[in-house]
This record gives structure tokens, sequence and C-alpha cells, in this order.
């Protein structure tokens, strides 16, 4: 028997898996808090001596880790316009599976300096311009991170006519500098690979040793990979397919966790011939992550979404702020599910674009401003909450099309999945192994629910 084992080790919890590759079957899976403010490693070896109570003692040929933990991999990112260049600059860092913390557009204020000098950066996009274009800001944006006397490495994506200039400010500053073709080039073209790429290579080489995992990298046979990265991996692959198996096409992916509430979408977003596009399209492979709204992390946040909060939830309120991995009964199901599903109504309705009507001399015409995901084939719905979930299409309702709000273009009739046994991390993981296995291993263990369900 070839197993192997997939671990995540989260913001909240570190999961574990033992997968049989010769059979394709989930032998077990076991979670433990994760120990982000001790040793990770102690989370992990409790979650591991879980799941050996569950699997036996079976000798695993490879193990493959992934990680969000002690913040995942946080960047800031700056662009000349904000709906252009730092656009850009946001979906190539989101692609990479780092979260966002903040976006600077146009020069760097004082404001925004101090922002930057306080914060515990892991990574600094810095763009602007596109070829040929603006160089006065990014140049000069340049100048003022290297007078703050930082020390974070810097990935430089902008104007290629400024690039040498900058490159060269930056590392008379001391600071280490990575460049990147520009990821707007022109005003129609978003080039976002390269970009992924150095930001993953700089979280495996130098931010697994900031977090204090290296002896899980040490123990893994894989570069540890961002667990968003894994989930959005996956995702493409569900909805592409691999070798002979067929995907399942226009697809979206929620992941409602415990510090973020992520949305992937694998779509093109721009069907419509009788609608005019507004702005920089979005990219096919997508993912946007909402930091202000983690179900436990960031519980006051959704709190203040729902507006009033019934009295008799006040107990699981203090007992989630007081200790974020605390793990509700029967008694605390609906308080968890109300929680998650504000949470995911609100990270799609960000995620999805607008349609609007508007009037002009000639008469009237449709606007469309981000993606169109209203024909959206299948939705997967994961994270803790939901795996955990006694009514999961309660949570996933609000993320539907709504008659009572039709300018957001969320999907309208899509088949759900539940991803019960919370395996599209791993599955993400399973792919640098073997891709086919890996589309197998989700189609068993997803579980669709529903067809055709409306918010209506």
């Amino acid at each position: 028997m070839d197993a192997v084992l997939l671990a995540d080790i989260g913001s909240t919890f570190t999961k574990v898996y033992s997968v049989d590759l010769d059979h394709i079957e989930l032998m077990g899976r076991a979670q433990a808090p994760t120990t982000v403010h001790t040793d990770v490693m102690d989370g992990f070896e409790r979650a591991l001596f879980e799941l050996k109570t569950v699997t036996g003692a079976v000798p695993f040929s490879r193990k493959l880790i992934c990680s969000s933990a002690a913040g995942g991999l946080e960047v800031a990112v700056s662009g000349l316009v904000e709906s252009l260049t730092l656009k850009a600059a946001r979906h190539a860092a989101l692609g990479a599976g780092a979260k966002v913390i903040r976006g600077f557009h146009h020069e760097l204020t004082n404001e925004d300096l101090g922002y930057i000098r306080e914060h515990n950066l892991d990574i600094f996009l810095l763009a602007g311009g596109t070829d040929g274009g603006n160089k006065e800001v990014i140049i000069n944006n340049a100048r003022h991170i290297a007078g703050l006397g930082v020390n974070f490495p810097v990935v430089v994506a902008g104007n290629r006519n400024a690039s040498d200039q900058v490159t060269e400010i930056l590392k008379n500053a001391g600071m280490d500098v990575f460049v990147c073709p520009n990821i707007l080039p022109d005003l129609e073209t978003m080039e976002t690979g390269p970009v992924n790429n150095i930001i993953r290579q700089i979280f495996m080489d130098r931010i697994i040793k900031a977090k204090g995992i290296s002896a899980l990298n040490e123990l893994s046979d894989n570069d540890i990979v961002p667990t968003p990265y894994a989930v959005l991996k996956a995702s493409k692959l569900l909805s592409e397919g691999a070798g002979s198996l067929a995907g399942l096409g226009c697809l979206m992916t929620i992941d409602a966790g415990g510090a973020t509430t992520d949305v992937h979408s694998i779509c093109d977003g721009y069907t419509r011939d009788d609608v005019l596009y507004e702005g920089l399209r979005e990219p096919r492979v997508m993912r946007t992550v909402e930091g202000d709204i983690g179900v436990r992390w960031n519980i006051d946040s959704i709190l203040a979404l729902m507006g009033e909060i019934p009295g008799d939830y006040d107990g699981f309120v203090e007992r989630v702020k007081k200790d974020p991995s605390v793990l509700f009964g029967h008694e605390g199901a609906a308080f968890e599910t109300e929680v998650a599903a504000k949470a995911v109504e609100t990270a799609v309705g960000r995620h999805c674009g607008t349609l609007t009507k508007q009037f002009t001399p000639r008469g009237a015409r449709f606007v469309q401003k981000g993606k169109d995901m209203t024909g959206t084939k299948a939705l997967v719905a994961t994270g803790g909450p939901v795996s955990r979930s006694l009514d999961p299409l309660g949570i996933i309702k609000g993320a539907l099309f709504n008659e009572n709000n039709p300018e957001s273009l969320r999907p309208e009739n899509p088949d759900i999945y539940i991803d019960a046994d919370y395996i599209m991390a791993s599955a993400g993981l399973l792919s640098e192994i073997n891709e086919e296995k890996a589309l197998v291993y989700m189609n068993k263990y997803l579980r669709r629910i529903e067809t055709g369900v409306r918010n209506d």
C-alpha cells in the first residue's frame, strides 16, 4: 500500500490526512489546535497522534504540507491607478496564496509609510505604470520605502523603463529585491504569473523560517506552500479536469476559515455580448481573500454586519473571543451557521461583479464591472464551519443569486458540493504527486447536496 501524509497547518486548526494512493482512499483524518504561539510542531504531533489512533502506525511514502499559520503570507501592494496597476498587483499577490493586508495607489503618503513601518510585512509588491508610461510614482515610492529602514523583500513588477532605477534605490538601502516583468505592460494585458512564482519562492525560501515552521519544512517532501494556493490549485483542477477525466467547468470555491473567508473562481466571467464592460478585466483564475471576516478571529466584524444578535448567542461569542479554536456541540450549531452564512454572503458579494443599467442620450445600456459568475456550473463549499455544519446549505444560500439584489452577478443555478471531509487543501497537495488521482479523490469525497437551488 502506498500511503501519503497530507497536512494543512491552518490559522486555527492543524489538519492531517492519510491517503491510500493505490485505491485513492481517505484512510483517516484528524486535527488539533494549531500551536502557533509556542511551537507549531506541538499541534502537528498531536494531530498526527490522533490520526494514528484511527489508521494505526501506517508508514508514509511521502509527506506533503501547506500552511497558513501565523497569519499566512502577509503582503502589502502598491500601484499607480487603483483600478488598474493596484488591482493587477492585488490579483498577483492573491494568486500566489498571499493575504493582502493593505493596498496603496499613487504616491505613498506619510500615513501610508507609517503603516508600512509599523507592520511586520512578509513582502512588499511594488508596481505602477504601464511600460513606457509614468515612471515618477514608482521611483518616488521606491525612495520612500528605502528611507524607512525596514527589512522585508520587495518584488518590483512595474514600468520596465523604471525597473533599473527602482532596483538600484532599494538595493542601495540594503533591501532584498526581486524583479519581475510588469504585471500591467499595457491597459489590456495582466501578467501575474511571474509575480505568483516569485512570491511563492520567497515564501518557501524565507517566510517559512520566519513563521517558525522550518522544522516542518525539513519533515516535508515538498516545499511548503500557502494553504490558499493549495485550495486554488485544487479548484482549478476540479474545474478543468486532468488527463482523460473531465472537469466541472465554470467553478467557484468558497473557503470559510477562522482567519479569512476566501473565494476562488475559475471562469471567464465575460459571456454577454449586449453589455459594456468597464475597467480592467479580472483574471480567469481568481482568488479574493476577506481578512476582516474570518469566522473566528474576526467575529466582531461579522457580528457588526449581522446587526442585532440574539441575546442567547452572547455566551458563544465570548467563548470564541477567549479561544478561537473552541468547538461547539449541537447547542452552538445554529450560531456558527448564522455567522458563517454572513461571512459567505459578504465575501461572494465582494468577489462577484455587478450589472447596472445606465441611461445615455442614445438610450439605455447595461454596464458590467467585475466578473459575471451567474453561469457558474459548480459551487464548492469548504472550511471548518461548513464541514462541521448540520445545515451547510444554510451557509451557502447567501452566495447565490437573489432577485432582491439583481445587480450582483452571483451564481444562479450551480450544482452545490460540500467538502464535509475538509479535503480541498489536501487535494491541492495531492495534485503535486498525481493530478488524475487528486481529481478522483475530490470527485469521491466532495458531497453533492442539491442542484438548481435559488435564493429568491
